[in-house]
Protein backbone atom coordinates (compact mmCIF):
# COMPACT_ATOMS: atom_id res chain seq x y z
CA UNK A 1 0.00 0.00 0.00
CA UNK A 2 2.67 2.45 0.93
CA UNK A 3 4.32 1.45 -2.56
CA UNK A 4 1.46 2.38 -4.27
CA UNK A 5 1.08 5.58 -2.34
CA UNK A 6 4.25 6.98 -1.85
CA UNK A 7 4.46 9.56 -4.74
CA UNK A 8 0.79 10.49 -3.27
CA UNK A 9 2.15 10.67 0.15
CA UNK A 10 5.06 12.98 -0.95
CA UNK A 11 3.26 15.37 -2.69
CA UNK A 12 0.84 15.78 0.44
CA UNK A 13 3.72 15.63 3.70
CA UNK A 14 6.73 16.34 1.79
CA UNK A 15 5.82 19.14 -0.61
CA UNK A 16 6.91 22.97 0.06
CA UNK A 17 3.99 25.10 2.11
CA UNK A 18 1.34 26.32 -0.12
CA UNK A 19 1.21 29.76 -0.32
CA UNK A 20 -0.70 32.67 -2.54
CA UNK A 21 2.82 33.11 -4.97
CA UNK A 22 2.71 29.44 -5.29
CA UNK A 23 -1.04 28.46 -6.31
CA UNK A 24 -1.06 31.60 -8.68
CA UNK A 25 2.00 29.86 -10.52
CA UNK A 26 0.88 26.55 -10.23
CA UNK A 27 -2.98 27.23 -11.76
CA UNK A 28 -1.93 30.33 -13.71
CA UNK A 29 -3.61 28.78 -16.69
CA UNK A 30 -6.58 28.69 -14.30
CA UNK A 31 -6.48 32.18 -12.36
CA UNK A 32 -10.57 31.70 -11.19
CA UNK A 33 -9.62 28.01 -9.39
CA UNK A 34 -6.44 30.03 -8.01
CA UNK A 35 -8.11 32.93 -6.38
CA UNK A 36 -10.67 30.27 -5.14
CA UNK A 37 -7.96 28.19 -3.42
CA UNK A 38 -6.01 31.19 -2.20
CA UNK A 39 -9.35 32.15 -0.70
CA UNK A 40 -9.59 29.06 0.85
CA UNK A 41 -5.92 29.04 2.68
CA UNK A 42 -6.56 32.81 4.25
CA UNK A 43 -9.35 31.10 5.84
CA UNK A 44 -6.94 28.71 7.26
CA UNK A 45 -5.36 31.55 8.49
CA UNK A 46 -4.20 33.54 11.29
CA UNK A 47 -7.43 35.99 12.44
CA UNK A 48 -5.35 39.08 12.08
CA UNK A 49 -4.29 37.55 8.43
CA UNK A 50 -8.05 36.55 7.13
CA UNK A 51 -8.94 39.79 5.95
CA UNK A 52 -5.99 41.48 4.36
CA UNK A 53 -5.64 37.78 2.71
CA UNK A 54 -9.28 38.05 1.68
CA UNK A 55 -9.05 41.86 0.26
CA UNK A 56 -5.85 40.65 -1.67
CA UNK A 57 -7.72 38.22 -3.35
CA UNK A 58 -10.80 40.47 -4.26
CA UNK A 59 -8.89 42.76 -6.09
CA UNK A 60 -7.05 40.02 -7.78
CA UNK A 61 -10.38 39.07 -9.24
CA UNK A 62 -11.49 42.48 -10.69
CA UNK A 63 -8.64 41.99 -13.16
CA UNK A 64 -10.51 39.26 -14.72
CA UNK A 65 -12.50 38.03 -17.54
CA UNK A 66 -16.55 38.20 -17.04
CA UNK A 67 -17.05 34.69 -16.80
CA UNK A 68 -19.08 32.48 -15.00
CA UNK A 69 -16.51 31.32 -13.26
CA UNK A 70 -15.53 34.71 -12.19
CA UNK A 71 -18.62 34.91 -11.09
CA UNK A 72 -18.52 31.95 -8.89
CA UNK A 73 -15.12 32.93 -7.51
CA UNK A 74 -16.44 36.27 -6.36
CA UNK A 75 -19.48 35.40 -4.51
CA UNK A 76 -17.21 32.40 -2.62
CA UNK A 77 -15.05 35.24 -1.43
CA UNK A 78 -17.45 37.97 -0.81
CA UNK A 79 -19.36 35.41 1.12
CA UNK A 80 -16.17 34.41 2.97
CA UNK A 81 -15.33 38.13 3.37
CA UNK A 82 -18.84 39.17 4.85
CA UNK A 83 -19.07 35.47 7.22
CA UNK A 84 -15.53 36.98 8.86
CA UNK A 85 -17.07 40.47 9.66
CA UNK A 86 -20.50 39.33 11.16
CA UNK A 87 -18.46 36.44 13.30
CA UNK A 88 -16.70 39.35 14.53
CA UNK A 89 -17.90 41.21 18.01
CA UNK A 90 -17.97 44.93 16.28
CA UNK A 91 -21.07 46.29 17.23
CA UNK A 92 -22.04 47.38 13.34
CA UNK A 93 -20.96 43.97 12.05
CA UNK A 94 -24.04 43.15 10.17
CA UNK A 95 -24.06 46.47 8.65
CA UNK A 96 -20.23 46.04 7.38
CA UNK A 97 -21.03 42.70 6.57
CA UNK A 98 -24.38 43.15 4.75
CA UNK A 99 -22.25 44.71 1.41
CA UNK A 100 -20.25 41.71 0.89
CA UNK A 101 -23.35 39.81 1.47
CA UNK A 102 -25.07 41.81 -1.24
CA UNK A 103 -22.08 41.69 -3.59
CA UNK A 104 -21.96 37.91 -3.24
CA UNK A 105 -25.50 37.88 -4.31
CA UNK A 106 -25.19 40.15 -7.14
CA UNK A 107 -22.17 37.87 -8.47
CA UNK A 108 -24.28 34.57 -8.29
CA UNK A 109 -27.85 35.22 -7.50
CA UNK A 110 -28.99 31.53 -7.14
CA UNK A 111 -26.50 30.74 -4.56
CA UNK A 112 -28.12 29.66 -1.23
CA UNK A 113 -25.55 30.48 1.37
CA UNK A 114 -25.42 34.38 -0.11
CA UNK A 115 -29.72 34.71 0.02
CA UNK A 116 -29.19 33.20 3.27
CA UNK A 117 -26.61 35.92 4.80
CA UNK A 118 -28.00 38.26 3.07
CA UNK A 119 -31.03 37.53 4.88
CA UNK A 120 -29.42 37.10 8.16
CA UNK A 121 -28.52 40.90 7.86
CA UNK A 122 -32.01 42.07 6.89
CA UNK A 123 -33.25 39.84 10.25
CA UNK A 124 -30.56 41.66 12.39
CA UNK A 125 -30.73 45.71 10.82
CA UNK A 126 -34.82 45.28 9.19
CA UNK A 127 -36.49 45.03 7.07
CA UNK A 128 -38.07 41.52 8.69
CA UNK A 129 -40.02 41.38 4.98
CA UNK A 130 -36.92 41.45 3.49
CA UNK A 131 -35.42 38.67 5.40
CA UNK A 132 -38.96 36.36 4.88
CA UNK A 133 -37.90 36.87 0.62
CA UNK A 134 -34.26 36.06 0.94
CA UNK A 135 -34.67 33.17 3.56
CA UNK A 136 -37.24 31.90 0.82
CA UNK A 137 -35.43 32.17 -1.51
CA UNK A 138 -32.50 30.07 -0.36
CA UNK A 139 -35.43 27.18 1.03
CA UNK A 140 -36.34 27.28 -2.56
CA UNK A 141 -32.48 26.77 -3.40
CA UNK A 142 -31.56 24.50 -0.84
CA UNK A 143 -34.67 22.42 0.98
CA UNK A 144 -32.71 20.66 3.11
CA UNK A 145 -30.63 23.79 4.61
CA UNK A 146 -31.96 23.83 8.52
CA UNK A 147 -31.09 27.63 9.35
CA UNK A 148 -33.39 29.05 6.78
CA UNK A 149 -36.18 27.48 8.44
CA UNK A 150 -35.02 28.50 11.86
CA UNK A 151 -35.11 32.33 11.21
CA UNK A 152 -38.27 32.18 9.24
CA UNK A 153 -39.87 31.33 12.23
CA UNK A 154 -38.02 34.36 14.14
CA UNK A 155 -38.94 36.82 11.73
CA UNK A 156 -42.82 35.45 11.69
CA UNK A 157 -42.93 35.75 15.15
CA UNK A 158 -41.22 39.61 15.21
CA UNK A 159 -43.39 40.57 12.47
CA UNK A 160 -46.18 39.21 15.01
CA UNK A 161 -44.72 41.14 17.22
CA UNK A 162 -44.58 44.50 15.67
CA UNK A 163 -48.26 43.71 14.26
CA UNK A 164 -51.21 46.18 15.39
CA UNK A 165 -54.07 44.57 13.71
CA UNK A 166 -54.59 41.00 15.80
CA UNK A 167 -55.79 39.19 13.12
CA UNK A 168 -52.30 40.00 11.64
CA UNK A 169 -50.23 38.85 14.48
CA UNK A 170 -52.59 35.77 14.33
CA UNK A 171 -51.39 35.58 10.25
CA UNK A 172 -47.63 35.52 11.61
CA UNK A 173 -48.66 33.24 14.65
CA UNK A 174 -49.91 30.53 11.92
CA UNK A 175 -46.74 31.10 9.54
CA UNK A 176 -44.25 30.88 12.41
CA UNK A 177 -45.54 27.27 13.11
CA UNK A 178 -45.79 26.21 9.63
CA UNK A 179 -42.43 26.70 9.14
CA UNK A 180 -41.45 25.47 12.39
CA UNK A 181 -43.06 22.29 12.09
CA UNK A 182 -42.05 21.88 8.18
CA UNK A 183 -38.52 21.88 9.79
CA UNK A 184 -38.90 19.26 12.21
CA UNK A 185 -40.07 17.05 9.82
CA UNK A 186 -37.05 17.01 7.86
CA UNK A 187 -34.61 18.11 11.02
CA UNK A 188 -36.43 16.76 14.71
CA UNK A 189 -33.61 17.96 16.35
CA UNK A 190 -34.12 21.84 16.26
CA UNK A 191 -35.19 22.88 19.70
CA UNK A 192 -35.68 26.26 18.26
CA UNK A 193 -38.82 25.40 16.11
CA UNK A 194 -40.06 23.61 19.30
CA UNK A 195 -39.69 26.81 21.23
CA UNK A 196 -41.27 28.95 18.09
CA UNK A 197 -44.44 26.78 18.36
CA UNK A 198 -44.49 27.07 22.01
CA UNK A 199 -44.42 31.03 21.48
CA UNK A 200 -46.85 31.20 18.27
CA UNK A 201 -49.83 28.99 20.28
CA UNK A 202 -49.52 30.75 23.92
CA UNK A 203 -50.08 33.82 21.69
CA UNK A 204 -53.03 31.87 19.72
CA UNK A 205 -54.16 30.93 22.73
CA UNK A 206 -54.56 34.55 24.04
CA UNK A 207 -56.45 35.67 21.05
CA UNK A 208 -58.53 33.00 21.30
CA UNK A 209 -59.25 34.14 25.03
CA UNK A 210 -59.06 37.92 24.45
CA UNK A 211 -60.44 38.32 20.61
CA UNK A 212 -63.07 35.63 20.35
CA UNK A 213 -64.01 35.46 23.97
CA UNK A 214 -63.69 31.22 24.54
CA UNK A 215 -64.57 29.98 27.83
CA UNK A 216 -60.82 28.50 29.47
CA UNK A 217 -62.79 25.04 28.94
CA UNK A 218 -63.09 25.78 24.67
CA UNK A 219 -61.80 22.27 23.17
CA UNK A 220 -59.12 24.84 21.19
CA UNK A 221 -58.07 26.86 24.25
CA UNK A 222 -56.95 23.68 25.66
CA UNK A 223 -55.08 22.17 22.89
CA UNK A 224 -53.10 25.20 22.41
CA UNK A 225 -51.90 25.59 25.99
CA UNK A 226 -51.38 22.05 26.15
CA UNK A 227 -49.03 21.90 22.83
CA UNK A 228 -47.68 25.05 23.79
CA UNK A 229 -46.35 23.98 27.34
CA UNK A 230 -44.97 20.49 25.52
CA UNK A 231 -43.29 22.68 22.93
CA UNK A 232 -41.65 24.66 25.72
CA UNK A 233 -40.66 22.00 27.62
CA UNK A 234 -39.44 19.88 25.03
CA UNK A 235 -36.91 23.55 23.66
CA UNK A 236 -35.61 23.61 27.10
CA UNK A 237 -34.78 19.78 27.49
CA UNK A 238 -32.35 19.96 24.28
CA UNK A 239 -28.42 20.30 24.76
CA UNK A 240 -28.46 23.68 23.17
CA UNK A 241 -30.70 25.01 25.99
CA UNK A 242 -28.96 23.65 28.76
CA UNK A 243 -25.61 24.93 26.59
CA UNK A 244 -26.85 28.59 26.71
CA UNK A 245 -28.25 28.39 29.97
CA UNK A 246 -24.92 26.84 31.86
CA UNK A 247 -23.23 30.03 29.70
CA UNK A 248 -25.22 32.63 31.18
CA UNK A 249 -24.77 31.13 35.10
CA UNK A 250 -21.03 30.84 34.12
CA UNK A 251 -21.51 34.32 33.19
CA UNK A 252 -23.36 35.39 36.50
CA UNK A 253 -21.15 33.63 38.61
CA UNK A 254 -17.94 35.16 37.23
CA UNK A 255 -19.82 38.86 37.69
CA UNK A 256 -19.91 39.24 33.63
CA UNK A 257 -23.00 40.96 31.84
CA UNK A 258 -24.57 38.47 29.56
CA UNK A 259 -27.67 38.71 28.59
CA UNK A 260 -30.36 35.57 28.98
CA UNK A 261 -31.32 33.91 25.98
CA UNK A 262 -34.21 32.28 24.50
CA UNK A 263 -35.78 29.30 25.82
CA UNK A 264 -34.80 31.23 29.41
CA UNK A 265 -36.18 34.90 29.51
CA UNK A 266 -38.37 35.98 31.82
CA UNK A 267 -41.22 36.08 29.25
CA UNK A 268 -40.44 32.33 28.89
CA UNK A 269 -41.09 31.78 32.24
CA UNK A 270 -44.24 33.81 32.28
CA UNK A 271 -45.97 31.93 28.98
CA UNK A 272 -44.80 28.68 30.32
CA UNK A 273 -46.59 29.42 33.64
CA UNK A 274 -49.47 30.53 31.76
CA UNK A 275 -50.21 27.34 29.65
CA UNK A 276 -49.18 25.32 32.98
CA UNK A 277 -51.31 26.31 35.72
CA UNK A 278 -54.92 24.86 35.89
CA UNK A 279 -57.44 27.44 35.10
CA UNK A 280 -61.22 26.92 36.67
CA UNK A 281 -64.49 27.68 34.88
CA UNK A 282 -64.64 31.84 33.98
CA UNK A 283 -60.75 32.54 34.93
CA UNK A 284 -59.03 34.38 32.37
CA UNK A 285 -55.73 34.31 31.49
CA UNK A 286 -53.41 38.29 31.42
CA UNK A 287 -52.19 38.67 27.76
CA UNK A 288 -48.13 37.91 27.93
CA UNK A 289 -46.48 40.86 25.53
CA UNK A 290 -43.74 39.17 23.72
CA UNK A 291 -40.67 41.32 22.64
CA UNK A 292 -39.95 42.90 19.55
CA UNK A 293 -36.37 40.96 19.96
CA UNK A 294 -38.33 37.45 20.31
CA UNK A 295 -36.98 34.32 19.02
CA UNK A 296 -34.16 31.56 18.93
CA UNK A 297 -31.78 32.36 16.14
CA UNK A 298 -29.54 29.85 14.21
CA UNK A 299 -26.59 31.16 12.78
CA UNK A 300 -24.81 29.39 10.46
CA UNK A 301 -20.95 30.11 8.78
CA UNK A 302 -21.31 27.88 5.65
CA UNK A 303 -19.44 30.01 3.13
Amino acid sequence: VYGALSSALQQLFGAAEFTSERLREQYKSQPELAAYLIARRALSLRPEQRLQSLCDVERSIARFTVSPAKSCVESFVHRAHGVLIARGSGSERWKEARGHFQRAVDAHPSNSNALFQLGMCALELGPLEMAIELMNKSLLLDSDFRAPYVNLGVAYLRQAAHADDPHKAQDFYLRAMEISEACLMRHPASPQCNYHIGVACTQLAFYLQDGEGVDCKDARFIELRGRAAREFLEARGSVEAARRLSDWQEAQARGIAKKQQAPWLSVDDKMLQAVEVHMMQGQTLKPIKIPEFIGWRLFFWRV
